[in-house]
């Protein structure tokens, strides 16, 4: 994972499904973040994977983009 010089990140997760989107709060100075949130988007395609973005946010520039995970919602 990215880091700061000091090894903490500013976290938050954007989720982005065919039809919506969300972003999650922000855990700030977290080395290892956990959220318990929930979210309800609409899927105009159910065999649209849902993209998980990890984000490490920034006051004096752009956001970095820490990592991505796709996950297959569609039931087998």
């Amino acid at each position: 994972m990215q880091v700061d010089r000091l090894g903490w990140i500013d976290a938050y997760v954007t989720l982005a499904l065919a039809g919506g989107a969300a972003k999650s709060s922000i855990k700030k100075r977290e080395q290892h973040p956990v959220w318990d949130e929930r979210f309800a988007l609409p899927a105009d395609d159910i065999a649209a994977p849902l993209l998980v973005t990890l984000l490490d946010w920034e006051m004096t520039h752009a956001d970095r983009a820490v990592g991505q995970l796709l996950v297959q919602v569609q039931d087998p």
